[in-house]
């Protein structure tokens, strides 16, 4: 899914709404590429995100990617990347 930043919080987490107006909470540990990648987030970017919208506070990302930031090889997950759904294998 994408959506756009909508609030960062200095206490390492923040809030986006998602193209069709949800609004998600997400906390910075979900943010790939950690704590020098967050702290690159601004509202309004646009971003990548995988979430939970059942959780029992409400929609809650499990996975935020800000496209073309750069992410230390080291803090790259082993997962594929969301738009790129072939690289499963």
């Amino acid at each position: 899914m994408t959506g756009r930043i909508k609030a960062i919080n200095e206490r390492y987490f923040g809030f986006l709404i998602s193209d069709d107006g949800t609004e998600w909470f997400f906390h910075g540990s979900v943010v790939e590429g950690g704590t020098s990648v967050f702290q690159q987030l601004r509202e309004q970017d646009t971003v990548e995100f995988e979430g939970n919208a059942n959780d029992r506070k409400g929609p809650r990302c499990t996975r935020v990617v800000l496209p073309g930031a750069y992410v230390h090889p080291s803090q790259r997950p082993t997962t594929p990347a969301l738009t790129d759904p072939g690289s499963a294998a």
